[in-house]
């Protein structure tokens, strides 16, 4: 991947729209394929939902010196 260090996908089964779960078996370079729920009910592909899930938190806490 051009320009990146770390790919890291984070699914909601429940997304319609989001990037497939076990993304890795199609592409290299995955570091991370999280399927998680990021919201119960109709939030699950607003991008807060994805920014308030504890796998997200978990994924780049690291990085924020957190």
């Amino acid at each position: 991947m051009p320009g990146g260090t770390r790919w890291v996908n984070i699914a909601d089964p429940g997304d319609p729209v989001a990037v497939p779960p076990h993304l890795a078996r199609f592409f290299d370079g995955i570091s991370l394929d999280h399927t998680t729920v990021v919201s119960g009910l109709f939030r699950f592909h607003h991008a807060t939902s994805y920014l308030q899930s504890a796998t997200t938190a978990a994924t780049v806490a690291p990085y924020l010196g957190v």
